[in-house]
């Protein structure tokens, strides 16, 4: 269930842009929520579809994810200060490792 939600908002970002705020609750419940809303459980029909569609699995959709974050963090380096450069260069390394390991 873990690895299909993960998939379904990969497919969420990708596809349709930034996942509308107040469906994240149902993609993600907090703890002690109950049955997700009925708009919630339609988006995550539809995002498995699409998920199946697009042929991502779980280790496609992990990597994909690294990715976005791999080109957010390249972007964010090109403007930032010295004490933030520091930082995001940790943690641009952290992202490669872990697509170091999905191969």
């Amino acid at each position: 269930m873990k690895a299909r939600l993960l998939v379904a908002l990969l497919v969420g970002v990708l596809v349709g842009g930034i996942v509308p705020l107040g469906w994240r609750q149902g993609i993600t419940p907090a703890q002690g929520a109950g049955a997700p809303q009925p708009d919630v459980a339609a988006l995550r029909a539809e995002l498995d579809a699409r998920a199946a569609q697009e042929a991502i699995d779980e280790r496609t959709g992990r990597e994909l994810l690294l990715r976005l974050r791999e080109r957010q963090l390249k972007r964010d380096l090109s403007g930032a200060d010295l004490a933030r450069t520091t930082e995001l260069q940790a943690q641009l390394a952290k992202i490669r490792q872990a697509l170091a390991e999905l191969t």
